[in-house]
């Protein structure tokens, strides 16, 4: 048997769902409510229940936000939503739940939602008794977005461009509350909310299924109007190049930084993509890539290591030509090194280069 709650805030809707379920051997109603928060304390409190069937719209608590708050706590518990509102059934389709019923419901309906629910029942239990080797993934999004799992890529399967945009923003944006409303604008600027909350719940739902051959510990959780991401087994580029800006403990950036600096920091953020929604971003983490450059530039020549002085300032202009504070360190730093005529020459390609691209001299002469 199933062990349900059922949860309606209109006490003779929950009455005649009731009397219509219990024509089903198989679901067993531990309990009814017409207040969620009970509902919810109720939960959490007895172990067994298996499935909640909660009306979406409700004074106290929306069905939606009821939802996440079990998710996040007792994920072994399968919701299914129902609502007399169509535009409500929408917003359901784009969450992680079993189904939804429109009211009033057909016993033919109930049915064929009972079928479900016995499926994530099965495929719930198959996964707790399979031995799980979690693996960490890699994500970079420096040049361009790479996933890869054990040392391997992987190619995402994405149902459309924006189901892989949505998944990229949230990765950028974690343990951020995001308004649904701005999700909207960023990813449908062309869409009134009306029409883009569809889009919104329909690309959420896809994204959902295409990650979810790949294991990854992505979570979203959705709470008085908000999106928030989290992960736990992703590891992500523009993370760990934040976390070696943060770990300085003096203006010389050691060694070891400015290498992994120059290893993560490939492109600029999602250069092949070019979402819009990324040049603060992305100015955010060149002004990172850039002190820890300029710290490696001045740490090489005071250890008077020309190779490495080289490396480091060709690796910044490789992503960023267009910097007269790296060149001109870089430049004078080679003829202090004695290489003088290799710096002329490259002084006068760099303002030419810029001339021909901004109609532009160099801020600095040599």
């Amino acid at each position: 048997m199933i062990n349900t709650i059922l949860i309606d805030d209109e006490y003779l809707a929950l009455e005649k769902f009731k009397f219509q379920l219990k024509k089903f051997d198989i679901i067993n109603i531990k309990e009814t409510f017409t207040n969620p928060e009970l509902a919810l304390t109720y939960v959490f409190e007895e172990k067994d229940i298996q499935l909640v069937i909660v009306d979406i719209q409700m004074p106290q608590m929306t069905g939606i936000e009821f939802s996440e708050k079990v998710r996040e706590k007792a994920p072994w518990i399968h919701v299914v939503f129902s609502t007399a509102y169509e535009e409500y059934a929408v917003q359901a389709f784009g969450l992680d739940i079993c189904d939804y019923l429109l009211k009033p419901s057909s016993l033919e309906r109930i049915e064929q939602m009972i079928r479900k629910v016995e499926d994530h029942i099965a495929i719930h239990h198959s996964d707790k008794t399979t031995t799980e080797v979690t693996s960490v993934a890699y994500i970079s999004l420096f040049k361009h977005f790479e996933l890869t799992i054990d040392d391997k890529i992987n190619h995402i399967n994405w149902r459309t461009s924006k189901v892989k945009e949505l998944f990229i923003y949230f990765l950028c944006h974690l343990e951020m509350p995001i308004r649904k409303e701005y999700l909207i604008e960023v990813l449908w600027p062309e869409h009134s909310l009306q029409s883009g909350v569809p889009l919104l719940n329909t690309t959420m739902y896809n994204l959902r299924k295409s990650l979810k051959p790949y294991e990854l510990d992505f979570k979203i959780s959705y709470t008085t109007g908000s999106y928030i991401a989290s992960v736990s087994n992703i590891e992500l580029d523009i993370y760990q190049l934040d976390k070696l800006n943060k770990s300085k403990h003096s203006s010389k950036t050691d060694i070891k930084t400015i290498s992994d600096a120059i290893n993560l920091y490939k492109g600029q953020l999602l250069e092949i993509e070019g979402y819009s929604w990324t040049e603060t971003l992305e100015q955010k983490y060149l002004s990172i890539f850039r002190n820890i450059t300029m710290n490696g530039l001045m740490h090489y020549k005071e250890a008077s290591n020309q190779n490495s002085f080289k490396e480091v300032a060709e690796a910044f202009i490789s992503v960023d030509y267009y910097d007269d504070g790296i060149w001109e360190m870089y430049l004078r730093g080679l003829m202090e090194f004695g290489n003088v005529t290799k710096a002329m020459t490259m002084y006068i390609e760099y303002k030419k280069s810029l001339m021909k691209e901004y109609n532009m001299k160099p801020s600095f002469q040599l």
